[in-house]
This record gives C-alpha cells, sequence and structure tokens, in this order.
C-alpha cells in the first residue's frame, strides 16, 4: 500500500478542500477528516506533522477493483 504523507500546513489544507480523510499517529489507525484536523490547535498541529499526517486510502478488497472493459 502507498502511503501519502501530508508534510506541509498548505497539504492539509488541500486534503480538507478536497474533502479527504487522514491518518493521525495519536488516534490510531481510525481516518478523521481533514477539516477536523486542520482545525486543532496550533501546538497539537505542529506536533501531528512533525510526527506524520498520512492521507487515508481506503483498501481495495478482492473482487472489488476496477473491472477490466470487454472488448
Amino acid at each position: 500500500m502507498n502511503t501519502t504523507r501530508i508534510n506541509t500546513l498548505e497539504e492539509l489544507y488541500e486534503a480538507a478542500q478536497a474533502k479527504r480523510a487522514v491518518v493521525v499517529p495519536w488516534r490510531g489507525r481510525r481516518p478523521s477528516p481533514a477539516a477536523w484536523v486542520i482545525n486543532l490547535p496550533g501546538s497539537l498541529l505542529y506536533r501531528e506533522l512533525k510526527e506524520g499526517v498520512y492521507l487515508y486510502e481506503k483498501p481495495i478488497r478482492d473482487g472489488q477493483g476496477k473491472k477490466e472493459a470487454k472488448p
């Protein structure tokens, strides 16, 4: 699985505008809305960006992937 790390406040803002979910370390593997995370107090937001904030990517289960078009 390829994870995308958010490194700047601008990247977090763009994720919030796109209504994406992110994973923050202190909340475990549970995704949170980026709009909620961006509204954390500055000291917490700084800590989270330093420790790592990652875009949430919904896992693809067997048989639910993209289907190939039939010729």
